[in-house]
């Protein structure tokens, strides 16, 4: 994860590729299907609860490349979990624009 790919070298793309497989062993099917209540297209999406983006989000820790490339995934639960990690800071206008673009629900 970030603070491991510092130390580790763990490259950004094996880190998203772990963060995602994090996300799957986290899915349930209930969840996958009750997210139609609230209008989450479920195309793109594992079925993790809320809760679990936010445990791998504080996991992550601060790491804005990380999160950009988490959310040029285009997968609901990444996406989120980009919004827990991005760093405020360095968020840019242009940036949130595109990332509003995205937004279908």
């Amino acid at each position: 994860m970030a603070k491991a790919r510092n130390v580790t070298k763990q490259s950004l793309e094996e880190e998203v590729r772990s963060a995602l497989r994090w996300l799957k062993s986290h899915s349930t099917k209930s969840t996958l299907e009750g997210m139609a209540r609230y209008a989450i297209p479920s195309d793109k999406a594992f079925g993790v609860a809320y809760k679990d983006m936010k445990v791998l989000g504080r996991l992550l820790g601060r790491d804005h490349e990380l999160a950009a490339t988490l959310w040029d995934t285009g997968v609901y639960e990444a996406r989120m979990v980009a919004s827990f990690v991005a760093d405020p800071s360095q968020v840019t206008p242009a940036q949130m624009d595109r990332w509003c673009k995205d937004f279908d629900n």
